[in-house]
């Protein structure tokens, strides 16, 4: 609101065909509004959400997805290639808002899908390292699986990304998909075992710790 709303809002500043650049993760949909006013007042706009975590905005190894014309997110560019490696231009200003929200969409789904699986190899006897292991050299390896996983059998739940942002993004997701008029089914299980974790007091626990709602409903422990 103070960026856009009322009459001390900031884009009564802009001069004349500057940039502006947004990297919050915040609703697409609000997005292509904002770049709406920020047009109307003569400035371009570029959505640039980021991946990576803490690791990669220190190590200025971010995935970067840009929404915008072509001439803002070239300018954008240079700014952009001092913070990540991963620069693509999606589109249309929300674009990049949209690519950020898939992105933890895809990530939610795949934490859930390790404990799971996870926690299936460890009920049924099987050391769940040892099955992470065999996974992790066939087609069900990828990220998540060498990284929360790991965390999930070493029991390492210090945030990395911690599960409350991941609810605020799946809850864009949730509501954008609502205005669409599209079912998310899978991403709302997702955020109902997040739910369950921070009735546990895990709002602040990784997002690996998906599994700990899991195990609840199991009672049993991936390790």
């Amino acid at each position: 609101a103070m960026l856009f709303d009322g009459p001390d809002a900031v884009i009564h500043g802009l001069r004349r065909d500057a940039l502006f650049i947004d990297m919050s993760s915040i609703s697409p949909i609000a997005t292509q509004g904002f770049a709406e006013k920020v047009a109307a007042a003569g400035a371009h706009y570029v959505d640039g959400p980021v991946s990576g975590g803490e690791v990669g905005a220190k190590a200025a190894t971010l995935s970067i997805m840009a929404g915008g014309s072509d001439a803002a997110f070239a300018r954008a560019k240079p700014l952009f290639e001092i913070m990540g490696k991963n620069i693509t231009h999606v589109g249309r200003a929300g674009d990049g808002q949209i690519a950020k929200v898939a992105n933890q969409i895809i990530v939610a789904l795949n934490i859930e899908a390790c404990a799971e699986a996870l926690l299936f190899a460890s009920k049924a006897g099987a050391d769940p390292e040892k099955v992470r292991q065999a996974l992790m050299g066939g087609f069900a390896s990828s990220k998540i699986l060498e990284v929360h996983a790991g965390r999930m059998i070493q029991r390492t739940f210090n945030p990395g990304f911690r599960i409350a942002l991941h609810q605020k993004d799946l809850n864009l997701a949730l509501q954008s998909a609502k205005a669409l008029g599209l079912s998310l089914p899978n991403t709302a299980t997702a955020q109902e075992l997040f739910n369950a974790c921070v009735a546990n007091g895990g709002a602040a626990w990784d997002h690996s710790a998906m599994v700990r709602a899991l195990e609840l409903l199991a009672n049993h422990e991936v390790a």
